[in-house]
């Protein structure tokens, strides 16, 4: 959406094709005018460098800098519950081959 309004913004004509119904084929946008090209990919170029600014600067201060250590010790008791169910579903698994052969 962003994208589609820097093109319409600066006047530049453009079309769209679907991912298709199952969304297997690649969506795109295309340029009505080959022309504009040069601008268009001026202006994406831009409005990336400009999004990636604001992304990281909100990254930085959301101090979310949280290591594995450090949620572990938020919430020790889940994740050494999700650990014992693994080593056990691991467990029975193995047995189970076990006892197949």
């Amino acid at each position: 959406d962003e994208i589609r309004d820097v093109l319409d913004k600066n006047n530049i004509k453009y079309y769209e094709t679907p991912s298709g119904n199952w969304g297997l084929s690649m969506a795109a946008i295309w340029l009505g005018d080959e022309s504009q090209a040069v601008e268009a990919s001026a202006l994406i170029n831009a409005y990336q460098t400009k999004r990636a600014r604001c992304v990281r600067e909100s990254y930085k201060s959301s101090n979310s800098n949280d290591t594995f250590k450090s949620k572990y010790k938020k919430n020790s008791f889940e994740y050494t519950f999700l650990a014992l169910i693994f080593v056990v579903v691991v467990y029975l698994l193995f047995l189970g081959v076990l006892n197949y052969f």
